[in-house]
């Protein structure tokens, strides 16, 4: 007696894709057999886990290894950009915390009065030395000014501030040291927006690539993974050696 011819195998992708082809056969178990492609869309698992178990009365998937692979691989991408997008966020925190830190220190900078406002530089009754400064323009002296290389005493001009001009001179430390704090403060609060925008911006970058390889095909999944993802260079689980030749670990001593 002949052996029954077996049951045709159609490849398949997705439940979409058996739907669609029992469709057209309208077969019953029993009368074809279903097989993934290695290929197949991580995203695709999703819905197969709906519909893939163990038992003999629905019709025959006949690689399950390779759906608890896809299966497998889609938790394990969607876990590892989970975390890396947590990793983003944590640092970036940390970040817009201290630039948050010294925002206030320079807005209690900036409310202090003019007297509390430190010193900086020459002291004021020292503000008068200095030597001779000469200014060259180009238009008449050319692009190589002239150094003079001889440094005579009648070059040093001393002046001994009177209280008055000491006081202005006391206003401009003031008006450059909060015009710089001011400075430093606006840098900052451009940080703190660039830090937001930034976030926002990744975060969204991240989850459109996610949902672009969930829908596109794949091999990820086709055969066994270590799933580690790495995030960053200090990841414990991700600092394991290769060994220089991969070598089956149930492979035996005389195996070829």
């Amino acid at each position: 007696m002949a052996a029954p011819n077996p049951p045709p195998v159609v490849h398949v992708r997705s439940v979409a894709d058996i739907e669609e082809e029992l469709a057209v056969s309208e077969l019953a178990p029993g009368e074809v057999e279903f097989k993934l492609f290695g290929n197949a869309p991580l995203g695709a698992s999703d819905r197969m886990q709906e519909c893939v178990r163990v038992g003999h009365s629905g019709y025959n998937l006949k690689n399950p290894q390779r759906f608890y692979c896809k299966a497998r691989m889609k938790m394990a991408a969607t876990e590892g950009v989970d975390a890396m997008m947590k990793q983003i966020h944590d640092d970036i925190d940390k970040q817009k915390k201290e630039v948050m830190a010294c925002i206030r220190i320079l807005e209690a900078r900036l409310a202090l009065p003019d007297a509390a406002i430190p010193y900086a530089g020459l002291p004021l009754n020292r503000r008068g030395r200095h030597m001779r400064h000469g200014v060259y323009p180009p238009s008449r002296f050319g692009h190589a000014a002239p150094y003079d290389t001889k440094i005579i005493a009648s070059q040093t001009i001393v002046e001994i501030p009177d209280q008055a001009r000491q006081k202005r001179y006391r206003q401009n430390d003031i008006d450059s040291t909060r015009a710089w704090w001011r400075f430093n403060l606006r840098m900052l609060e451009a940080k703190r927006r660039v830090l937001v925008e930034h976030e926002l911006s990744m975060i969204t970058a991240l989850r459109a690539e996610m949902e672009d390889v969930m829908k596109k095909p794949t091999m990820i999944g086709s055969g066994y993974t270590d799933p580690s993802f790495l995030h960053r260079s200090n990841q414990a689980d991700y600092l394991v050696s290769l060994p220089a030749v991969a070598i089956d670990p149930h492979a035996s001593a005389s195996s070829p």
